[in-house]
């Protein structure tokens, strides 16, 4: 395992002020500070990452690029509402809106010191299954990253960065590798049926906690809703061809429409293979 020592502390001490509160607000006085901070090797990494998260794209393009696809309102800008709100920053302040969403996209989860800015460890690539490979263990003293299982000469380590490829790209900007986590909602009663993309060949691996089949009519009807969404959307991007976003919303899109018509398709033949009857003829 290799460790990085907790032997500077540089969060500001703020009555009041919570964990996070602070990381944010120690990240925006040392970039402030630029070359002359202690940390600018750091900083300097930091300052090469784009942000691309929808949070920073206007409002516009969040309407024309995602439509539906992507949840409106406060939950689409839910960082920067949440530095705002309960850390007092202004939208106003550019270098507080870069340091909490660099916070935002760049903290690691630890049991001891909450959402904490760890170097070189959040350099680190996302992908979940079997190619997450590194686990870390917080002490009083020291940050320790562990190697999962036994892992070869020149294989990439990664670490996860959470467990739905809707909220990676909420919260980071990017839509991960396989395996995806997507989900349909149920026509007839509303449920999300959850499942995983597993590769590129399509692989489907489904949530079963639902006690309803997945093959149900509410499912299918609610799948083939979904993909007419994003058609609807496909067609009104175009409006936005020159935004900066547009490949990324695009890829976004494209890999939703796949994995919907991937578990389409599995229902589908779920359906027929119990010699059940269902009004949708077999179609996509």
């Amino acid at each position: 395992p290799g460790s990085v020592p907790f032997d500077e502390a540089t969060m500001p001490d703020t009555p009041g002020m919570s964990m996070s509160c602070m990381s944010v607000e120690a990240i925006r006085r040392e970039m402030a500070k630029g070359v002359e901070s202690t940390y600018w090797p750091y900083l300097a990494v930091m300052e090469e990452h784009k942000i691309n998260i929808p949070n920073v794209w206007t409002e516009n393009e969040r309407k024309v690029l995602l439509g539906s696809l992507f949840p409106a309102g406060r939950e689409a800008t839910r960082h920067i509402d949440w530095w705002t709100g309960s850390c007092g920053g202004s939208y106003d302040d550019e270098i507080g809106v870069r340091a909490a969403l660099l916070y935002v996209a760049r903290s690691c989860s630890t049991s001891i010191y909450g959402e904490a800015m760890v170097p070189v460890y959040d350099l680190y690539n996302h992908r979940n299954g079997g190619y997450h490979n590194t686990e870390v263990e917080v002490t009083q003293d020291f940050f320790v990253m562990n190697a999962r299982h036994t892992i070869s000469a020149g294989e990439q380590l990664y670490n996860s960065y959470g467990s739905k490829s809707s909220e990676i790209f909420r919260d980071y900007g990017f839509v991960e590798d396989h395996p995806q986590v997507w989900w349909v909602t149920d026509s007839r009663d509303g449920k999300q049926h959850e499942f995983t993309i597993e590769d590129e060949n399509g692989t489907i691996t489904w949530d079963t906690s639902w006690t309803q089949p997945v093959v149900g009519p509410g499912f299918r009807s609610g799948a083939r809703k979904l993909l007419e969404v994003i058609k609807t959307v496909d067609e009104s991007a175009e409006r936005e061809k020159n935004s900066a976003y547009y490949n990324l919303a695009a890829a976004y899109r494209a890999a939703y429409q796949r994995a919907v018509q991937i578990a389409l398709r599995s229902s589908l033949d779920e359906s027929k293979s119990r010699g059940e009857e269902h009004e949708d003829n077999g179609e996509l």
